[in-house]
């Protein structure tokens, strides 16, 4: 396989004929950007109402007057331009209104959280039924299954052309291993630098001490302090996570080993790979809904 220097995002399979796009430049390249159908449907929809404001018969600002129409066409222009505006989804404005919508009652911008509240609402964001404690085997309301993991990956603009050339090779190769009936998810928080393997090493270095003086001591505890009440809190950084999100069980099991053999056997996907378990998993849904804070 050669490797591109760049990539294209195929569409998705579950676009229709309105997400098609199209050119609309002639051959010396004059026009427009291509544009989805249904972003030039909409254009003519603001047109044709325009031109019936402007001049349909018994219309209040045909009626208004040569300067009137004047203004109201620059204005209509403007909201036109402004609701056929697409973001990186392709998704215009004008399609975002029914969803502000039905945030503009109070409560649906609350979710109470208290213990003696409904879990109902907050349940609903979240989307997990249930964590099992041993296997860390996540179950969705959507009746799917997953697995939690902390990762590292190889990718970085420092590396060399053939180590780039190398992982997308490799990276191409693991995500054809993967099940149809599964996804993966990946989730970056920034929260406070990980101290747990500092602290199992001070905790053994302590152990394997064996001269014992009140300095000494007081030293291991001050160290101790830093990792835990400073560093493990005040710096922050980068962290990622990925979700295996599968349909059944059996897929979920087959996908699971596909994952941990690629982490085994190379470290071009993944430089490391940490299944989370139920505590882990309620720490990053922590981060990710409370935005770190002890609340």
């Amino acid at each position: 396989m050669a490797v591109k220097e760049s990539y294209k995002i195929p569409a998705s399979l579950d676009e229709s004929y309105l997400n098609m796009e199209i050119n609309l430049k002639n051959k010396e390249g004059i026009g427009f950007k291509p544009l989805p159908v249904r972003v030039i449907l909409v254009w003519l929809i603001f047109i044709l109402s325009l031109f019936y404001l402007e001049f349909g018969e018994g219309s209040v600002i045909a009626a208004a007057g040569s300067f009137v129409q004047i203004i109201f066409g620059i204005a209509w222009f403007l909201f036109a331009v402004v609701m056929t505006r697409t973001d990186g989804a392709r998704q215009m404005r004008l399609e975002i209104i029914p969803h502000f919508m039905n945030y503009l009652p109070k409560a649906s911008r609350n979710v109470i959280t208290r213990s003696k509240s409904s879990p109902g609402a907050f349940h609903g964001i979240v989307g997990i039924d249930n964590v099992d404690e041993k296997s860390g085997v996540v179950t969705y309301t959507d009746g799917t299954y997953g697995y939690w993991y902390a990762v590292v990956g190889s990718a970085s603009v420092l590396l060399f052309p053939e180590d780039r050339d190398a992982i997308l090779l490799r990276v191409d190769d693991f995500y054809k291993k993967m099940q149809t009936d599964c996804e993966i998810i990946f989730i970056t928080v920034k929260e406070p630098q990980k101290v747990v393997r500092q602290q199992a090493h001070l905790a053994a270095q302590y152990a394997a001490n064996t001269v014992k003086d009140p300095d000494i001591d007081k030293l291991y505890k001050e160290q101790f302090n830093v990792l835990t009440n400073f560093v493990g809190k005040e710096f922050k950084s980068l962290h990622q996570y990925m979700i295996l999100k599968c349909d059944t069980r059996e897929a979920l099991s087959i996908s699971n080993n596909i994952i941990l053999g690629e982490y085994e056997n190379s470290n071009l996907v993944f430089k490391e790979c940490t299944p989370l378990y139920k505590d882990d998993i309620q720490s990053v849904l922590k981060t990710v809904y409370s935005e770190g804070s002890d609340d």
